[in-house]
C-alpha cells in the first residue's frame, strides 16, 4: 500500500493489476478497509482489470478527517474520485460494498463521465430512488441469500427503479465476499463480461 493526500487528508490505497488495464474503483464499507476486497481484487486482476481500493478517511491506515463534513457521502465520493483521476482511473467500474455502495452511487451521480458501470453489493445505498432513476449506466445489484431484510428490500426497489442486473449469492450473509467468494466472483465476472 502507498499513500496520497486528497482534500487535505492522507489516505492509503492499494493499486494492482496490469498497467493499461481497464479500471475498477472499489469502495469499502463503514468500519472496514481495503481488506474487505481481498477475495475480489485477485479475480479482477486476473481478468485484466486494474484496481484501486482506498482506505476511507478514519479507516484502515488513512488519517482521520479534520472535520465531520469530510465524511458525508458527497465528500467521500469526491475524495475517491479525486484519487482515482490522479492515478489514471477513468471510465471506471465502481464497486461499493455495504455503506460503500452509497458512496459508489454518489460517485456515479456526481462524476458520470468517469464511470463505466456500477456494482453494489450488500448495500441498501441511500435508498433514494428519485436520484437514481436517471442514472443510465450498466448496474449490478447483488447480495447474499442470508442478507438483512432491510437491505434486500432496498436492493429490490433499486433494481426495479434502475432496471439493473440483479443476483443473489447462495450460502452468504452480508459479507458475501468472505462467505462464498467463488459464487460472488462468478456473478461479478459475468456482469463485467457484458461490458466488453
Amino acid at each position: 500500500m502507498t499513500s496520497i493526500t486528497a482534500r487535505g487528508i492522507r489516505v492509503w490505497y492499494e493499486e494492482s493489476g496490469p498497467v493499461g488495464g481497464r479500471s475498477c474503483v472499489l469502495i469499502h464499507g463503514f468500519t472496514g478497509s481495503v481488506a474487505e476486497w481481498s477475495t475480489v481484487i485477485p479475480m479482477l486482476n486476473d481478468l485484466g482489470w486494474r484496481t484501486l481500493a482506498i482506505d476511507c478517511p478514519g479507516h484502515g491506515r488513512s488519517a482521520s478527517p479534520p472535520a465531520r463534513d469530510a465524511c458525508t457521502m458527497h465528500a467521500l465520493a469526491d475524495l475517491h474520485h479525486d484519487v482515482a483521476v490522479t492515478l489514471g482511473f477513468r471510465d471506471a467500474v465502481v464497486l461499493g460494498f455495504s455503506t460503500g455502495g452509497a458512496v459508489a452511487e454518489e460517485y456515479a451521480l456526481r462524476h458520470p463521465n468517469d464511470v463505466r458501470a456500477l456494482v453494489l453489493f450488500g448495500s441498501a445505498g441511500r435508498d433514494m430512488l428519485s436520484n437514481l432513476v436517471d442514472l443510465e449506466l450498466p448496474t449490478l445489484i447483488v447480495h447474499g441469500d442470508r442478507e438483512e431484510g432491510s437491505i434486500v428490500q432496498a436492493a429490490r426497489r433499486q433494481h426495479r427503479a434502475l432496471g439493473s442486473s440483479y443476483a443473489v449469492v447462495p450460502d452468504a450473509g452480508h459479507f458475501a465476499q468472505d462467505d462464498n467468494p467463488g459464487a460472488l466472483n462468478a456473478i461479478v465476472r459475468d456482469f463485467l463480461a457484458t461490458l466488453e
